[in-house]
Parts: structure tokens; C-alpha cells; sequence
């Protein structure tokens, strides 16, 4: 399985057996006896599910300040569209630059700073 641990973003195997372990409950033992392709897609699996729970905590940190209007409010699909890179934004440069400056112009307008 050498080759095949470089696949999973320069993780470890110590790492990637790690999260399997961690996520299915299995032995170091019943893993390894698993053949790679099976291995690829259970692995794929758990590092999906892991980055959408590590997503969905940052997502419940920042909603009360949507509701507080400091942020726009986004689904959760959108916000992890957004950590994961599903939606990277292709406008112009001058453009985000614009809607930067006028989400903070209207933060200084709630509390005077920024």
C-alpha cells in the first residue's frame, strides 16, 4: 500500500489508519486486511465525513453573528461548498474587493470600528 498512502493530501499511514480506526471502530489488524481498493473508498469516506463535522462546528461558530446581521447569512451546504472549495468564486478581483469594503462600512456604521 506504499504508493498509495501519498494520495491522501501528504498524510501519514500512521494518520490515515488513525481516522479509519477512529471513525468505523476497527483494529489496526482488521484494516490492514482489507484490500487497497476498498481501503481507498472507505478512507475517501471518512475524510469527507471528517471534514464536513470539523465544517459544521465552524459553520455553528459563526451563525449567531449572521443572525446579528455582522454576516451574511449562508446555508450550511454553501458555507461547506465553501471550506471545501465546491464554489470557489471567479469573479473579478476589483469586484470582491468592492463587497469587502462595503461589508465593512457596514460593520462601522453598527459599532464604529473596523
Amino acid at each position: 500500500m506504499e504508493g498509495f498512502f501519498s494520495l491522501a493530501r501528504g498524510r501519514s499511514e500512521a494518520e490515515l489508519i488513525d481516522l479509519i480506526a477512529e471513525r468505523y471502530g476497527w483494529t489496526i489488524e482488521q484494516i490492514m486486511e482489507i484490500d487497497a481498493r476498498q481501503f481507498t473508498e472507505i478512507l475517501v469516506l471518512a475524510i469527507n465525513e471528517r471534514t464536513k463535522k470539523r465544517a459544521f462546528s465552524e459553520w455553528l461558530a459563526v451563525t449567531p453573528f449572521m443572525y446579528l446581521k455582522w454576516l451574511k447569512f449562508i446555508s450550511f451546504e454553501d458555507y461547506l461548498n465553501r471550506v471545501t472549495g465546491q464554489n470557489i468564486d471567479l469573479r473579478p478581483d476589483a469586484e470582491i474587493l468592492a463587497e469587502a469594503e462595503a461589508i465593512r462600512e457596514e460593520i462601522r456604521s453598527n459599532d464604529g470600528s473596523v
